[in-house]
């Protein structure tokens, strides 16, 4: 049993008091003819990047989802800022890809799933509070304290979510990965558990499912979770990703978000079961009080 390589899954400690931000406006990558880009036309005032296949890659993330929830506009538009500026990582240049070669993933080309029915179906899950992923696109969220941000209602579960993304958009410690998910993810799953609730016999299954593509390209997801246990809660997550075994040839770029307020307990299971032709690039970022130290990485399958 072996944890996720440093390289490719990151955990980061910050205070949850950050305050609700007023939306800034959105940075664009593209508008219509004939006006230039706002990638490019800022590429002069800004840190040159490497090359243009990141600007390419935000380009089509952007076009992808032309219509997603307003909440996620600041911390979208703080990392569409943020790629003007940042290289690809490279083994001499970025100390967390030391020894971890990620090259390959500039000479294929990158497609993004459409939102047409899965392609993998996910296996019947023995949890009642259950979410799917198929290739990035959610398909399924249902259980207590589970929603889609598009679809919680006003209240206080929607501005809590509302400001821990708003939040994230100041994560100093994020890279290119982290990024381009930011600008990618279509909508965001919230476990959102409350005061004093506990979920520990009740585990939330979070799965992902990866299809490759017949076409020589790469298919690139970017899901993205938030997970909210508030002063006294208990929750048990078990995130699981599986993909053909037959040579499906994808990029999996999640990420997972857990604030873990005081006295809150968060058992996080992790097992992946993927492509060997797969490219597996995974941020989770745990936020807890300094004196909170229960925040448990329970189990970790690879």
């Amino acid at each position: 049993m072996s944890s996720p390589s440093p390289a490719l899954c990151a955990a980061a400690a910050a205070s949850c008091s950050t305050p609700l931000r007023v939306a800034s406006p959105v940075v664009r990558f593209r508008r219509p003819a004939p006006v230039v880009s706002a990638a490019r036309a800022s590429a002069s005032a800004a840190p040159a990047v490497s090359d243009d296949l990141v600007l390419r890659i935000a380009e089509q993330l952007e076009d992808s989802v032309a219509a997603s929830s307003p909440l996620l506009d600041p911390l979208r538009s703080a990392s569409a800022l943020s790629l003007l500026s940042t290289r690809w990582p490279t083994r001499r240049s970025n100390e967390a890809y030391r020894f971890t070669d990620i090259s390959y993933l500039r000479s294929l080309p990158i497609s993004l799933p459409s939102q047409e029915a899965p392609a993998v179906a996910p296996p019947a899950s023995p949890y009642a509070s259950h979410i799917h992923f198929s290739d990035g696109v959610l398909t399924s969220s249902l259980g207590a304290h589970v929603s889609a941000l598009a679809d919680l209602p006003p209240g206080h579960v929607r501005d809590r979510a509302a400001a821990a993304l708003a939040a994230s958009a100041g994560f100093a410690d994020k890279d290119l990965f982290y990024d381009f998910n930011a600008v990618g993810a279509k909508d965001v799953v919230v476990v959102h558990v409350p005061e004093g609730v506990s979920m520990a016999d009740d585990p939330v299954h979070i799965m992902f499912s990866y299809s490759g593509c017949g076409d020589g390209s790469m298919i690139m997801s970017n899901p993205r979770v938030l997970v909210v246990a508030e002063k006294g809660a208990e929750v048990a997550i078990i995130e699981e990703h599986f993909g053909q075994e037959d040579g499906g040839c994808y990029w999996a770029n999640p990420v997972m978000e857990i604030i873990v307020e005081e006295d809150a307990k968060v058992v996080h299971s992790y097992v992946q079961q993927q492509s060997f032709a797969a490219a597996h690039t995974k941020w989770t970022v745990v936020q807890q009080l300094r004196r909170n130290k229960r925040f448990i990485l329970g189990d970790a399958k690879v």
